[in-house]
């Protein structure tokens, strides 16, 4: 996945057209994540990706693992797998030129981000996610304490 999304503060979440539906339940989700430290929301307009406008939250866990998750009435439990997300505020454009002189590198508008979902390379080269063991769990603490790696089920 790789998708567009704006930065969004927590009263801008609040106010956007998305509580129409339940009001008060769209706030208490909001402030739910508040309880949080390092909270981020994100908006992703609708697009190709979505054909509806989508939120995504990005906060830390006590023990310090970063997580990304999408925000809405609706919740349910996954045993799928994580794979990283990578934010950029860059764009690049032209790479299909092989001399990577001739690519394009432009920064995207202010306050917006790229958000990029990465599966994990496998030793055989498969595209995988990690699994919900103890010991990956260790390693994604590591990966977001150390490096600021940010996880997602999405």
């Amino acid at each position: 996945m790789k998708v567009l999304a704006k930065l969004m503060t927590a009263d801008e979440v609040k106010a956007d057209d998305m509580k129409e539906y339940n009001e008060r339940e769209w706030i208490k989700i909001v402030d739910r994540y508040l309880t949080y430290k390092d909270v981020q929301f994100y908006k992703v307009d609708r697009c190709q990706v979505y054909s509806y406008d989508r939120f995504f939250v990005v906060y830390t866990l006590p023990e310090g693992l970063r997580l990304m998750a999408s925000m809405g009435y609706g919740s349910c439990l996954s045993s799928g797998g994580f794979a990283m997300v990578d934010m950029t505020t860059i764009e690049l454009s032209n790479t299909d030129d092989a001399d990577p002189k001739n690519w394009v590198i432009k920064h995207l508008p202010e306050g917006y981000v790229r958000i990029i979902i990465r599966k994990f390379n496998s030793p055989n080269g498969e595209q995988v996610r990690l699994n919900n063991s103890r010991e990956a769990r260790k390693f994604m603490i590591e990966g977001s304490t150390k490096y600021g790696t940010i996880y997602t089920k999405e």
